[in-house]
């Protein structure tokens, strides 16, 4: 299961990294705002699709009564999400595609920082694991550049709402259905996007046609599989793991999510959602359930 999840993790990586060369190309005959909605209403159509798929799973897991509605949680979530990208696809038009990469990654070091203020514990090896991915990025994508433009203040500024979006998810992907948690994210950034894009731009559905590859690529590979990917990751189930706390490197995970005697049975959806039997209380406590309700 923990192999499973890292390999999700890995694929979603790999979709958000060959992001930014869409992005760019997506933004070469239209405006960022009507791009990021193009791309996401995508995405809500790929997750959409994905939500009625599953009907028959949430159904049975209302009877049983372990279903969580994620639509609630998912609203901070969608909010942190819609800044942050908003943010990224603007600077994206005065910076490099590498450098946005890169300065984006700030958040693998944030994330720990800000789970540390929270009071989780972070071990030494996973500050290694952050630190090095860091360094990574910046020799594959920044290494050599020493000038600051308004593009990567913009995107430094992101990756703030980016630790936040993480935080979030990882406060709420256990305790609710994670593919409502990411389909109402999809849904925020969609709205917002299209309220900037009617106030700020203009288009013609020609553009929108000529840019129809990289909208394609990123709305159904980077909003809707890698998304998905990521937050399912987040709550998928491990049962050896008791109720130890850890961040590992960009990504936060509490180990089992339920705070419950080992050797209780924990029911997992296909999706490989977290489903806790009734006796089981939420690991982060009554808030958590208060939001899923």
């Amino acid at each position: 299961m923990h192999l499973r999840g890292n390999l999700m993790l890995l694929a979603a990586s790999f979709f958000w990294g060959t992001t930014f060369v869409a992005q760019i190309l997506g933004m070469e005959g239209l405006g960022p705002y009507t791009y990021a909605a193009a791309r996401f209403a995508l995405g809500v159509l790929f997750i959409g699709a994905l939500w009625l798929l599953y009907r028959d799973k949430r159904a049975e897991q209302r009877r049983a009564g372990t279903f969580r509605s994620g639509f609630r949680a998912g609203i901070p979530v969608g909010l942190a999400m819609f800044v942050g990208v908003t943010l990224q696809q603007v600077a994206l038009l005065y910076t490099t595609a590498g450098k946005t990469a890169f300065i984006t990654t700030v958040y693998i070091v944030l994330v720990p920082l800000a789970a540390v203020l929270l009071g989780q514990r972070v071990r030494a090896g996973q500050w290694g694991g952050a630190v090095l991915a860091f360094a990574g990025v910046y020799f594959l994508s920044a290494h050599g550049e020493t000038t600051i433009n308004t593009g990567d203040l913009l995107v430094l500024i992101c990756s703030f709402f980016w630790m936040a979006q993480i935080l979030l998810i990882d406060r709420y992907a256990r305790a609710v259905d994670a593919i409502e948690l990411c389909f109402m994210q999809m849904i925020i950034c969609t709205i917002g996007s299209a309220v900037l894009a009617a106030i700020y731009e203009s288009f013609s559905w020609s553009d929108i046609w000529g840019a129809a590859v990289p909208i394609l690529y990123a709305g159904l590979f980077s909003c809707g599989v890698a998304y998905t990917l990521s937050d399912s990751r987040t709550g998928v189930c491990r049962a050896d793991t008791g109720g130890d706390s850890h961040v590992d490197g960009g990504d936060i995970c509490r180990r089992g999510g339920l705070d419950c005697p080992r050797g209780d049975d924990e029911r997992c959806s296909a999706a490989g959602l977290c489903a806790p039997p009734r006796r089981c209380a939420y690991g982060t406590g009554a808030r958590d359930r208060e939001i899923a309700e």
